[in-house]
């Protein structure tokens, strides 16, 4: 059976940007990922579409993976699904905040491939749907209980390392991850 590779390490280079292929936008649209201490990419997946989803949360502290883990998340729509990995992520940011993790003292920098959450939560979208809302309000309190702020900016999939933690959760896949560092 074949095993799909582990994520790279953060320290790996990132795929550069070709600007002509990038429509004109805000700054956080670019799919450049500002230098931080703490990176935490997020990633929904949905299989199929409705269906099962899954979250994947990949956080890297001074090029240090400190988490890799796969949430399941019962069953609903893609974009759901990435509103849960930006939720679970909010929720390990607060939990190491609790726990006193050398992370919590630093602002970070959250990376999700997905335009639709990142342009909601900034307050360039209007989101219709309830479920989707229900979402929203829950990231922005988590967002507002969080000492340290944390920028949320868009990247295309393949500099995504969270891509491939969470399309491991799904049934199809080769093999299950579910790990905490």
């Amino acid at each position: 059976m074949k095993q799909e590779p582990e994520p790279e390490l953060l320290a790996t280079p990132i795929t550069p940007v070709n600007p002509d292929e990038q429509p004109a936008c805000e700054p956080y649209l670019t799919g450049i990922i500002p230098e931080s201490d703490l990176y935490c990419f997020i990633d929904g997946s949905c299989r199929p579409n409705p269906g099962e989803m899954f979250a994947g949360v990949y956080i890297e502290f001074q090029q240090r993976v400190i988490c890799k883990q796969t949430y399941p998340g019962g069953n609903g729509t893609n974009n759901e699904a990435e509103f849960c990995a930006l939720i679970q992520a909010l929720k390990l940011l607060k939990d190491a905040e609790l726990k006193q993790h050398p992370a919590a003292d630093k602002p970070g920098v959250i990376v999700s491939d997905s335009r639709m959450v990142v342009c909601a939560v900034r307050g360039n979208y209007k989101i219709k749907g309830t479920k989707l809302q229900t979402r929203l309000a829950e990231v922005k309190a988590l967002l507002q209980s969080i000492k340290q702020p944390h920028e949320l900016v868009w990247s295309d999939r393949k500099n995504n390392i969270a891509h491939a933690v969470s399309i491991k959760g799904h049934p199809t896949s080769p093999s299950r991850m579910v790990n905490l560092e």
